[in-house]
């Protein structure tokens, strides 16, 4: 090899090396504007009872719109549960009382359901078999006064829940929230998944 062409591979090595160390730097500025991960709900102290956590964030600004969504993914039994209830830490103490609760929506009993938190009104799926992969999109539209533009609600691509998406009912949907509690209760393996996206101001959350 001359001595040019060593200079010039030299140099090319240089070239790349700071390539890579620039596109690193712009993974990581991308990744903490994405959004961040929370670890797996602890397990629970005895078979077939409940794990919970309480996850913070921020709400919407007024005044401004916002996309919501949430994906739920599971292998679902006849048997397990797996929820994520919306609503507003009012005391501030970083747990979702049943006071503070609005909107539950996920699996429950062989069906995904979606209903008030605060009071008895249900929206259930027919069942599906006894065991299986399923997913649960939601998907919300916000103006900037808060009242719901488009709801999207699906089950592995189907539509699920067509009134919901006629009527919009205020309730569904509050710019306040800014907690969610993650509920888990069966005696299978947990292999559950949500994720929890809001682009009013780059939120995003990945629960496994």
């Amino acid at each position: 090899m001359s001595h040019q062409s060593a200079i010039r591979e030299e140099e090319l090595k240089n070239c790349m090396n700071k390539l890579l160390a620039v596109l690193a730097v712009v993974a990581a500025l991308n990744a903490a504007a994405v959004g961040f991960n929370v670890g797996a709900l602890p397990d629970p102290a005895f078979i077939d009872t409940e794990s919970a956590t309480n996850i913070c964030f921020a709400a919407v600004p007024n005044g401004m719109p916002c996309d919501f969504m949430a994906t739920v993914a599971l292998e679902g039994t006849a048997t397990n549960c797996y929820q994520l209830t919306f609503g507003t830490d009012a005391d501030g103490d970083g747990s979702l009382s049943p006071e503070e609760s609005d909107v539950s929506i996920g699996w429950r009993a062989g069906r995904w359901f979606i209903g008030r938190a605060d009071t008895a009104e249900r929206f259930y799926s027919a069942s599906l078999p006894s065991s299986g992969s399923w997913t649960l999109s939601l998907a919300l539209h916000a103006r900037s006064d808060g009242r719901l533009r488009r709801v999207r609600i699906s089950a592995d691509g189907a539509a699920l829940f067509p009134e919901l998406a006629a009527e919009r009912p205020a309730w569904l949907f509050s710019r306040d929230w800014n907690i969610v509690e993650v509920v888990r209760r069966g005696d299978g393996p947990s292999s559950e998944w949500c994720e929890l996206s809001r682009e009013d101001r780059g939120f995003r959350m990945m629960l496994r």
